[in-house]
């Protein structure tokens, strides 16, 4: 009995790495209704108070991702109407961990805040950041084109500062819960470019004439 026992509990240990290496670490992911997502023009982005599974039809789209070596910042191509603009999957190399939006897990408050927790692979020394939307999924997936007006995306606070969370914890053991804020964080605007500019004038103008007509 005491030679099974022994055979045991490496048996259990093995399968006690295994499911911690498989859930990698427990992240809780928000913004505080202190220090709200606001958009460019200092509004709070929109959504509807939620729980259970995020309808990302509900609010404000909002992202969990994993960095893979620099951050991948959306901004210089939103001031060319680059693709950022118009897919909310684009990254060079980082990846997309999570998705929910503004709202969810709220009681109250719901403008530019939500809380959304889950397990997920990373491991010690891994980056964590959050990518912020104007407009729900759905949204900004009906919208077409390199330039559609009024999308905004951010990943910096008030500060020009990325918030993040980088995953601490001891070798070998199980890796504690860790939290995510994303306070303050804003949206900015995609920028069509001056030659982008040219090719648009003529469209509004007749756009215009139209409306007065």
């Amino acid at each position: 009995m005491k030679r099974r026992a022994m055979l045991v509990v490496p048996v259990l240990l093995g399968v006690m790495l295994l499911v911690t290496a498989a859930h990698g670490v427990q992240i809780t992911w928000l913004a505080s209704s202190t220090d709200p997502v606001l958009d460019s023009a200092g509004a709070p982005l929109l959504g509807a108070s939620a729980f259970g599974t995020p309808d990302l039809s509900n609010g404000s789209l909002v992202q969990l991702w994993q960095a893979v070596g620099e951050i991948d910042d959306p901004a210089p191509l939103m001031q060319r109407c680059g693709t950022p603009c118009v897919d909310p999957n684009w990254s060079i190399d980082d990846v997309l961990l999570d998705q929910s939006h503004v709202g969810y897990g709220t009681f109250i408050s719901d403008g530019g805040t939500w809380s959304a927790k889950a397990d997920y692979a990373l491991g010690i020394g891994a980056i964590a950041y959050v990518r912020a939307y104007n407009m729900s999924l759905p949204e900004i997936e009906g919208l077409g084109g390199a330039c559609p007006v009024g999308l905004e995306i951010g990943i910096r606070d008030s500060t020009g500062g990325i918030p993040s969370l980088v995953i601490e914890g001891v070798a070998g053991q199980p890796i504690p819960p860790h939290k995510l804020y994303a306070d303050g964080l804003r949206t900015e605007p995609c920028v069509p470019e001056p030659a982008a500019l040219l090719f648009l004038a003529p469209g509004l103008a007749i756009w215009a004439l139209r409306r007065k007509k």
